[in-house]
């Protein structure tokens, strides 16, 4: 049995189209993984924690998996292919070179110390919502019973994001 699934990605640090790249063919070549679709990419404005906090900006989207791996193999095979990329962890909020956050898991809502299904902040990221929009807009979320585009169409997120040709 496989779990439809997406998967945010984003990177700011080196070579971030090669990051996202990298994350696509580490997804692609999982024996248990099938990536369907991934979103378009966009360059967006970062999270800080202050504005001392300087960082560059993003690139952020989303891939559509189907998988066989349980949520926490998908969780630790996410955090393993961070590590093999050259992620070192670091505190919240911080520049990265590859970050994949697990958004949604079929229609599980779950919770646990390791993970948080759906996505605590899917409802205030825009640079999460848009590339979920361009896969599945009419995708309900299991918690609020909105669709994504619902969602969308009222987040208070004011951060700038703009598509990004790669």
């Amino acid at each position: 049995m496989t779990v439809r699934s997406y998967i945010s990605f984003g990177s700011n640090l080196g070579d971030r189209v090669a990051s996202i790249y990298k994350a696509k063919s580490l997804l692609e070549n999982h024996p248990q993984i099938e990536l369907l679709r991934m979103s378009k990419v966009y360059d967006t404005e970062p999270l800080t924690l202050d504005e001392s906090d300087s960082q560059d900006r993003y690139l952020n989207g989303v891939f559509e998996i189907n998988t066989a791996l349980t949520l926490h193999e998908l969780v630790n095979t996410l955090k393993g292919f961070e590590r093999q990329m050259g992620r070192i962890p670091a505190k919240k909020w911080t520049s990265r070179i590859i970050d994949l956050d697990i958004l949604f898991y079929g229609n599980v809502v779950f919770e646990d110390e390791l993970v948080k299904i759906p996505h605590r902040q899917i409802i205030h990221r825009k640079f999460v919502l848009q590339p979920l929009h361009d896969l599945c807009p009419e995708l309900i979320h299991p918690e609020f019973e909105l669709s994504i585009k619902e969602i969308l169409e009222n987040t208070s997120d004011p951060l700038d994001i703009r598509t990004f040709d790669c």
